[in-house]
């Protein structure tokens, strides 16, 4: 099973990420395949302008914002499970 945990909380080091990694953890000896994202470690996000590119497409990330959360959506596609710890 393939992972993406999304990190949502500014605060690195605290609580949000330490029961994260109580879950990941649990995750990973079970044998899922777990990738991390830290939202607050991205470089320039830009907002949702609603052209509806998304729903044209929905087969791929379809979205013509192409900004910082790229990756994190190209890696959403290719995942089990997305957990959002916020």
């Amino acid at each position: 099973m393939k992972i993406l945990a999304i990190q949502g909380s500014p605060q690195t080091h605290g609580n949000t990420q330490g029961i994260l990694d109580h879950v990941l953890e649990a995750a990973r000896r079970r044998g899922a395949d777990v990738q991390t994202a830290q939202i607050s470690e991205l470089e320039c996000l830009s907002g949702c302008d609603e052209c509806f590119q998304c729903q044209d497409h929905p087969d791929d990330i379809g979205c013509r914002v192409k900004d910082g959360l790229t990756p994190i959506l190209q890696r959403a596609m290719d995942t089990d499970l997305i957990l959002l710890a916020t």
